[in-house]
């Protein structure tokens, strides 16, 4: 497969052998002074100048060694001001292999301009394979869309269940998924994140933004911005991997051009799922996991935030579709037993029944479902080794 030529607007991809530390500013001042992050460098201007052709559109330099990806903001006003510095502090503390790693940053307030410097991740986007001309001649296969798909959801799991505090993404959409040449997927874009309030209950009263056809309808009407306000989100772009179709889409039917109105009623129809395919994927793709797939997706997008999973059920129940095994570590002597020493076909975080009457998620309309109906999971509980960095 090849990889993308063009990416997104006002990005550069960039070639610097000899990017080295420079002396770190204290702080950089933009409405106010932040605190320069320790593990983020200060970059010099004329450098990255240099190194993008005068920030010349679609520069490429170099091959191989050291690549960046340079993401240069204009404009905005107090608001893009706003957005940068969020930006730089949660990258700054955000460590996972499922996220965009910020390496750098130059910021001056006098010209307004504001440069993001990040790692490379050179594949493009899933909007641009799901969406984009490489979609048509060269789509995205079952186990690549699933692999994405778990990926994505490793990089949302962290950031509402491990990091501190808890961050909402608030603009997750196949877009701001980055893809490696293995497909390795990393989630981008924390311009818009915002930290959690105490307890999963609780919401944040804010300015509605992020992305038509991604944002949740709880969001969308009252403003209230929830950790699950994320979860639906992640519904959407799983429908995306499904369906090959645009979260709204005006050349689609009357009454089909919003993906998840369109989805919604076939997802409640286990006879019908199979026409939410993806026409592209030709049939080819196990069955009984293309409908667990759409189970996911369907508890995932409900409209009452309390129905949703968290994105750590999701992650173990991806896990069981794509048969995940993970190295449980070894009990202590006094709990070995008959039962315990069998082997156990998969591992996750969560405690699941040995008869397969276990459910995928813990709440909601779809907690009585199983994914796994025919398979012997030994009741077993791991520490999930998903939500920490380098796992």
């Amino acid at each position: 497969m090849v990889a993308p030529t063009a990416l997104p607007p006002a990005t550069f991809r960039v070639h610097i052998p000899s990017m080295k530390p420079v002396a770190t500013a204290d702080s950089i001042s933009i409405e106010g002074s932040l605190r320069h992050p320790s593990s983020t460098r200060f970059l010099p201007y004329e450098e990255l100048k240099e190194a993008t052709n005068n920030f010349e559109s679609g520069s490429v330099l170099g091959e191989g060694g050291f690549g960046l990806a340079i993401k240069k903001l204009t404009g905005g006003g107090h608001q893009g001001d706003k957005e940068f510095v969020v930006e730089v502090e949660m990258l700054s503390r955000l460590h996972h292999r499922n996220l965009v790693k910020l390496v750098g940053y130059y910021s001056s307030r006098d010209s307004s301009q504001h440069l993001l410097c990040y790692e490379l991740v050179p594949n493009g986007s899933l909007e641009g394979w799901l969406h984009g001309p490489l979609g048509i001649n060269c789509p995205l296969d079952w186990d690549t869309r699933m692999k994405i798909a778990l990926d994505a959801a490793r990089g949302l799991a962290y950031l509402h269940e491990d990091s501190q505090p808890c961050v909402i993404h608030r603009d997750f959409k196949a877009s701001n998924i980055l893809l490696e040449n293995n497909f390795h997927a990393k989630v981008s874009d924390f311009g818009l994140a915002k930290q959690a309030p105490e307890g999963r209950a609780n919401y944040l009263s804010t300015r509605v933004m992020g992305t038509f056809g991604y944002v949740a309808p709880e969001y969308a009407m009252t403003g209230h911005l929830l950790v699950k306000s994320d979860v639906y989100s992640y519904g959407v772009v799983l429908l995306e991997l499904l369906t090959g179709r645009k979260p709204v889409d005006m050349s689609q039917p009357s009454g089909q051009e919003n993906l998840v109105t369109w989805a919604r009623p076939i997802l409640r129809d286990k006879d019908r799922l199979e026409d939410l395919a993806d026409p592209k994927l030709a049939g080819k793709y196990p069955r009984d996991d293309f409908l667990r797939v759409c189970t996911i997706a369907a508890a995932c997008v409900a409209s009452e935030a309390s129905q949703r999973p968290t994105m750590g059920e999701v992650v173990q129940s991806l896990k069981m579709v794509q048969r995940v095994t993970e190295q449980p570590p070894p009990p202590p002597p006094a709990a070995v037993s008959s039962s315990s020493a069998r082997p156990n076909l998969r591992q996750s975080s969560t405690t699941y029944e040995s008869d397969c009457t276990s459910s995928m998620f813990s709440s909601g309309p779809f907690s009585g479902l199983s994914l796994l109906d025919n398979d012997n999971i030994s009741r077993t509980g791991v520490v999930s080794e998903d939500l920490h960095e380098g796992r």
